[in-house]
């Protein structure tokens, strides 16, 4: 199964009945049951105090089993024909190419010769019991990825509202301003400096409530740190590419805007505030 072997041995066919007993061990079991000591040699019992004594000949690194959003139990691994039976007992077989599935049969003929009495309640291929294993966290990753799309979209069309306004407001400036010499370029610079200021604005709020967030839902996390500093760094470049393409069309209004037009308004202004 690709589980990876630290130190000592893994099985091998002469650990059958009348052998020594003998197990290997994960790393949590280690750290457990030998804390800051060597496991191999060391001695245990399984089930009852009046099992008989195991020697740890393996130790391997630790595996997620049905739950893989919490930490990798203590595992203690037992050759097939040294197994002490009981009310089940779970089977691992890998297969080298084809369909698991059509390997059944041969399953079934080999637990039949090991165990006579034996039988199979339930089979499952690898990636069924992956798919079980993360079917909550692919729901939940998919329902953030949802909301998140909704937030970046309200994100856009709330900045390009703002935006758009701003422009509004400011056409007669703007005007001015190309009246004065300032290019088209210019104008749309300076709306998209406008834009990239909300933007940090609102990133150097949200870094912190992103924190808090991150902390909140770190229990759902698998195999990624709640403070991941690639994350943010991505989510920030996101909006700020989002925040270009919303300023876009207001950038090109303001660098349309007619400097005669502006100048106009503004003796007209004058004349109106003379009249009062």
């Amino acid at each position: 199964m690709g589980i990876r072997l630290l130190r000592g041995r893994v099985f091998t066919p002469g650990d059958r009945a009348g052998a020594q007993p003998v197990v290997v061990v994960s790393e949590a079991f280690a750290r457990q049951t030998w804390p800051g000591q060597d496991p191999l040699g060391g001695r245990i019992r399984l089930g009852s105090p009046t099992s008989e004594w195991r020697t740890t000949v393996g130790l391997v690194g630790d595996t997620y089993y049905n739950d893989v959003t919490a930490p990798p139990p203590p595992t203690v691994y037992v050759p097939v024909r040294q197994s002490t039976g009981g009310p089940g007992a779970y089977l691992t077989i890998r297969t080298t190419s084809g369909d698991p599935g059509r390997m059944l049969s041969a399953v079934r003929r080999a637990l039949q010769e090991i165990e006579p009495w034996g039988a199979i309640r339930r089979v499952a291929t690898g990636p069924e019991l992956l798919a079980q294993a993360f079917a909550r966290p692919r729901f939940l990753a998919a329902v953030l990825a949802v909301l998140s799309a909704v937030v970046v979209l309200l994100a856009a069309v709330g900045l390009f509202g703002v935006l758009a306004a701003l422009v509004r407001q400011r056409s007669n400036e703007f005007g001015i301003r190309q009246a004065l010499g300032a290019t088209p370029a210019q104008v749309r610079g300076l709306v998209l400096r406008l834009a990239s200021l909300v933007v940090s604005s609102g990133i150097a709020v949200g870094v912190p409530f992103a924190f808090a967030v991150m902390r909140v839902l770190s229990a759902q996390l698998f195999g990624v740190s709640p403070i991941d500093a690639a994350t943010l760094l991505a989510a920030a470049v996101l909006l700020l590419v989002v925040a270009a393409l919303a300023a876009y069309v207001p950038a090109q209004r303001a660098a349309r805007a007619d400097p005669m037009t502006a100048l106009r308004g503004r003796e007209e202004g004058r004349k109106h505030r003379r009249m009062i």
